[in-house]
């Protein structure tokens, strides 16, 4: 296990752990349960943490946040944000080939392997909300709304 060390004036900005998937039940060999999430990380702090190989991010989730986090993505969902962790500093675990089904996009139901590394927030770390990658001005959002209004006024189908 490695980290790098927490930023610096070199590397002021925080570290944004974007996590992708709902919390899954995993067990341990001894029969303990603990959860998994999926997660990204930007392509820069991929590779500041040396990480720039590694496709696929798996972060455990404390069982005492399991259902804050469920909540919490089901709500940003709602508007079309996503859930990160905004820590100082990124944690690096076991870095090793993974095998797994995919489950959607256009390779759904073949089964690949990749490289996958865990990783967890290091020092500060607080559950954020960030805005989606696609989103609409308030003018034309208001505009299509307005528009479809109208349609559903007139009989149509929105």
């Amino acid at each position: 296990m490695s980290t790098v060390p927490p930023i610096t004036t070199e590397h002021p900005r925080k570290v944004y752990i974007r996590i992708t998937t709902k919390p899954v039940e995993r067990v341990n060999a001894d029969g303990s349960k603990f959860w998994t999430v999926l997660a990204r990380i930007s392509k820069q702090t991929a590779a500041l943490y040396g990480l720039a190989e590694v496709q696929r991010f798996q972060m455990t989730v404390p069982m005492a946040k399991v259902d804050d986090v469920i909540e919490a993505m089901e709500m940003v969902a709602e508007n079309d944000d996503r859930l990160a962790f905004e820590c100082d500093a990124l944690g690096v675990g076991k870095v090793a080939e993974a095998t797994f089904e995919r489950t959607t996009g256009p390779d759904k139901g073949k089964t690949v392997t990749e490289l996958q590394a865990n990783i967890w927030p290091e020092g500060e770390a607080e559950i954020v909300e960030m805005p989606g990658s696609f989103k609409l001005s308030a003018g034309l959002k208001a505009k299509l709304e307005a528009r479809r209004q109208a349609r559903l006024d007139a009989g149509g189908i929105v």
